[in-house]
């Protein structure tokens, strides 16, 4: 009895899975979109997507085709698409649409931001290895001082990067240029007074 129940579910089993159905595939330099099953019936389709650096040559999915996978190829990307780096700018004016494995584009960090390492973007595989700009220690200003000029209002011991005070020249003399200086990381853009000329008498 037990041999006759033996013998029904082997042809149970081998009538459920036929001569078409396939064991689970595998593609080299992809993975599957969900979980893989021991066996897929005729017909069964399966997505992947392909590794980083790696891109489709035709078809995303594996097709099981009377007992036979016909599998998705994912092959080496030969180029990149535009880069894009966080708190920074293309250091060029001409940005590519594609860049061939092997090019190198330069960026310029937004202000208050540093390079850590390389500013340069690279091509490898397809994939870019991109530099990184890290937020900066903040840098102050000093209290300014201005030659032959008297700040406008009352100075603070300290300015952050992009205060400006402005300044008022002494009797006989005149500004050259803009009357405010201004603190950019920690050095101080001043205003120049010079003089007015041997006519001028001071009061």
């Amino acid at each position: 009895m037990k041999m006759i129940i033996l013998a029904f579910s082997i042809c149970t089993w081998q009538v459920v899975l036929g001569h078409t159905s396939c064991t689970k595939p595998f593609v080299p330099n992809a993975k599957p979109l969900d979980d893989l099953l021991e066996y897929y019936p005729d017909g069964g389709f399966l997505k992947y997507l392909c590794d980083s650096g790696y891109e489709f040559v035709d078809t995303h999915y594996a097709l099981c085709e009377n007992g036979n996978w016909n599998l998705p190829v994912c092959k080496l990307k030969t180029s990149c698409t535009s880069p894009l780096v966080p708190n920074a700018d293309l250091a060029e004016e001409f940005m590519a649409a594609i860049y061939p494995t092997g090019s190198s584009v330069p960026f310029v960090c937004d202000r208050g931001y540093g390079f850590e390492g390389t500013k340069y973007a690279q091509c490898v595989s397809g994939s870019w290895k991109l530099p990184v700009c890290k937020i900066l220690d903040e840098v102050t200003c000093a209290a300014p001082y201005v030659p032959n000029a008297q700040p406008a209002h009352a100075l603070k011991k300290s300015y952050s990067s992009g205060d400006t005070v402005r300044f008022v020249c002494n009797s006989c003399y005149g500004f050259k240029g803009t009357d405010s200086a201004q603190c950019e990381d920690g050095v101080w853009r001043l205003p120049v007074c010079k003089a007015l000329g041997v006519t001028c008498i001071n009061s």
